[in-house]
């Protein structure tokens, strides 16, 4: 998959393209729907899968404070790739693009020879103030009919519409098992290793740590899996989001994974987390024996759950 930035570049070939744009953050079950039939169509019409999208997020660079991402732009690359995606335009999103009128945005970014159809979302909305919609795409390309707009409706499972919003509420209310749900695999964390100050050590109970200021769960103890690096295999483990108030608290967010097999001697660079329940929230204990009494209360709920 090959992934541009500069609009010239990623329409200097001539073969054609059918384009799905969107944010896909999370590149739920919803956005996968829109993918495969996407797909199919550039199949019939041979051509290449084409995903229009925006770096950053929009809503990040408006700074809405209520706004988080549910995967890194990296995990949410990789899962295109996975979808068959050749092609990805992360359109910067900056202060001129943000001015863009809707007809400007078409005739910028869409408004191509070698375009043979457009898929998005009904309810996408693009250009200043978020002018445009589906209608102003089918409105100008009307009397060419050319590019196709296909429009994809609400994707309803069990009652409710899949969108990376209600995904972002469940994770912020730390309701991590019902993911799996809306987005086709348990919600996961990829990170890097990095080397902390092992308070976990000193009190009996240590732990893997990877920073987490970019994401937006619930504070508190999860059940967890956990894989190392790029191995296939997995152990059973626990971890703790937040700042830590027992002993820190120095508001940075962080992410603590204690691996519940005694035997587990790995050093891993890179792991993988799998958050599969909500324990309990993070709260702050009067002393380090409190602390330990608790870690082990939650380390035996963990421990049943993975029937260890």
């Amino acid at each position: 998959m090959k992934i541009y930035s500069d609009i010239n570049t990623f329409y200097s070939k001539s073969s054609p393209k059918v384009i799905v744009i969107g944010n896909f953050d999370g590149v739920h079950l919803g956005h996968q729907k829109l993918l495969k039939e996407a797909k199919a169509q550039a199949h019939e019409l041979s051509s290449e899968l084409c995903v229009l999208s925006f770096d950053p997020h929009p809503r990040t660079y408006f700074k809405d404070p209520h706004f988080f991402r549910i995967y890194s732009k990296a995990h949410n690359l990789a899962k295109l790739k996975n979808f068959g995606v050749d092609q990805v335009l992360l359109v910067p999103f900056n202060a001129a693009f943000a001015e863009l009128t809707d007809k400007e945005f078409i005739e910028v970014y869409l408004n191509k020879p070698n375009l043979s159809s457009i898929h998005l979302g009904k309810d996408f909305r693009f250009g200043h103030n978020r002018c445009g919609n589906v209608q102003s795409l089918e409105s100008f390309f009307w009397t060419f009919g050319q590019p196709q707009v296909h429009l994809f409706n609400d994707f309803i499972i069990k009652g409710q519409k899949i969108s990376s919003s209600l995904i972002r509420s469940f994770l912020s209310e730390g309701r991590v098992a019902k993911l799996k749900d809306f987005l086709g695999e348990v919600y996961n964390i990829e990170a890097s290793i990095y080397s902390d100050r092992g308070v976990g050590a000193e009190i009996g109970t240590p732990t893997l740590n990877v920073k987490g200021s970019e994401y937006g769960l619930r504070k508190g103890v999860y059940i967890t899996q956990l894989y190392c690096d790029d191995e296939p295999l997995s152990y059973p483990a626990i971890s703790n989001f937040g700042v830590r108030p027992s002993f820190l608290n120095t508001k940075e967010l962080v992410l603590e994974t204690h691996v519940l097999p005694e035997s587990f001697m790995q050093s891993p660079e890179k792991i993988k987390i799998e958050f599969l329940e909500f324990i309990r929230d993070e709260v702050s204990f009067d002393s380090v024996d409190d602390l330990k009494s608790q870690i082990q209360k939650d380390i035996k709920i963990a421990r049943k759950f993975h029937e260890l």
